[in-house]
């Protein structure tokens, strides 16, 4: 029987030590893992535990430390996340207007003639646009970019995707006169260490510094996030995970009917009884078994009857 454990999935270290958050996103992870990735509540009430906000002071009620999270400014996407929905190339199709965009601005696109614009960029409302069977269509109403999303979302498929030069001049005689929200939208916060985690415990009204491209969390401000100019000299957070231990343990078991024992069925059934009379003689959380597995021998059995003495 083989136990796959962890004493602890991962551990943390402040560094006090004043640092940019441009050295940090080059030289972190030569020296730790990377800068610190929060997952979810679990790892930010940790973290909370373990800082010292005296140590970590910056100005008066502000006790930051970097995270892993940084700003890429030139990551533009669709709404329609679906790959099938998109031939080669056509998630990349663009049609900015001259000029467009800075990537300092807004986080969503929209269409006026044939040319794209971002927010921040004329008007703050504009009429939804989304894709039909055979053709598009616009609802009427002024809305904002996250309410059109929602709309579409709900009522139709999601906001458009223009995906070639022909599909920009479908849309372009359909309505040449109006402003209108098309899908496409900046996703612009990233994990240093590539982690996809959709958590997020940003500050009220941040992230809000066009040109504040690195994240703190605060920890005079329960941890949340803020954006911070990446030229700020601040402490940090870095983690590393701990080894995976494995152990192998020989059973002795009585046999006291015609099962056979090394039945996948029966095999599988037994694990899962083991796993349960662990968890009941009470575990410690620290050492939790991750995985148990049965060890197969060279015959490719498992359990062997006992040779009678």
């Amino acid at each position: 029987l083989c136990a796959v454990s962890s004493l602890s999935h991962r551990e943390y270290l402040f560094v006090y030590e004043q640092k940019t958050g441009f050295v940090l996103r080059v030289t972190a992870g030569k020296r730790y893992s990377d800068l610190v990735t929060i997952r979810n509540m679990e790892d930010v009430n940790i973290l909370r535990g373990l800082a010292n906000l005296t140590r970590l002071v910056y100005s008066t009620g502000s006790s930051p430390a970097w995270i892993g999270l940084h700003e890429d400014l030139n990551t533009w996407r669709w709404s329609m996340s679906n790959s099938s929905f998109y031939q080669h190339g056509e998630e990349l199709y663009r049609n900015w207007a001259m000029g467009a965009p800075d990537n300092s601005k807004g986080r969503e696109a929209w269409r006026l003639s044939i040319e794209w614009w971002e927010t921040g960029v004329g008007p703050t409302d504009h009429v939804a646009l989304y894709r039909t069977n055979v053709s598009f269509t616009y609802i009427s109403t002024m809305m904002n970019w996250s309410t059109a999303q929602k709309y579409c979302r709900k009522h139709h498929s999601d906001l458009v995707s223009v995906r070639n030069l022909a599909e920009n001049q479908d849309i372009h005689r359909l309505n040449s006169a109006e402003s209108l929200w098309i899908g496409l939208f900046r996703d612009s916060w990233k994990w240093s260490d590539g982690t996809r985690n959709w958590f997020s415990y940003w500050k009220k009204e941040e992230p809000n510094g066009e040109a504040d491209c690195c994240a703190a969390a605060n920890f005079a401000g329960y941890g949340m996030w803020e954006d911070w100019g990446c030229a700020n000299r601040i402490g940090f957070i870095c983690y590393w995970d701990v080894p995976v231990l494995k152990r192998e343990v020989r059973l002795k078991l009585v046999k006291l009917s015609s099962l056979d024992l090394n039945d996948p069925t029966v095999l599988e059934d037994l694990l899962n009884k083991l796993q349960q009379k662990l968890k009941e003689q009470g575990l410690k959380e620290d050492m939790k078994i991750r995985k148990l597995s049965w060890k197969k021998q060279y015959d490719g059995n498992v359990f062997h009857k006992e040779k009678e003495k």
